[in-house]
């Protein structure tokens, strides 16, 4: 009898829980941009302005960069994935044309960050003979001056852009 009342005390603490959660996720009204981190499910984590959610998609632009990028929600590591019930469902704004000069930028870092990952694997793997470690110990900086280069141009092509 007792474990009946336990029951019913728990079942009820829950749905009125349940209750309080959807009248939060109903009537708090975010606003497009929200700042915040996002982790993906690979762990990399990126500081972004959220412009929007359609569906299962959220539209972001990272802080260091003004280039626009959409993930999937269920790409999202699983603490990000609350997302969906959060994030009111309004589609951005017709999004901006992609120079081709920051495009191209834009993707020499992506392809160096790459590199920078696998000379960072290199680095601390003991599969790799100790030549090829050294190597990429001392890569490492290089690929990051290269990949901060780029972003300063990035910078510098939109201050001209804007005057």
């Amino acid at each position: 009898m007792r474990f009946l009342k336990v029951i019913t005390v728990v079942l009820l603490l829950a749905l009125i829980g349940a209750v309080g959660l959807f009248f939060y996720l109903q009537f708090n009204n975010r606003t497009y941009p929200l700042q915040r981190t996002i982790t993906r499910a690979d762990g990399k984590s990126l500081e972004v302005n959220i412009l929007g959610r359609s569906g299962d998609v959220i539209t972001f632009t990272p802080t260091t960069v003004q280039h626009r990028y959409t993930i999937g929600i269920s790409e999202l590591a699983w603490k990000d994935q609350w997302l969906k019930w959060v994030l009111p469902e309004i589609a951005p704004s017709v999004v901006e044309k992609t120079d081709q000069y920051i495009a191209n930028r834009m993707a020499e870092i992506e392809r160096l960050e790459k590199k920078l990952e696998k000379l960072k694997n290199d680095s601390r793997s003991l599969k790799v003979n100790w030549i090829l470690r050294q190597k990429a110990t001392r890569d490492i900086p290089k690929v990051v001056a290269e990949i901060k280069e780029l972003e300063l141009a990035i910078k510098e092509y939109k201050l001209r852009q804007k005057r």
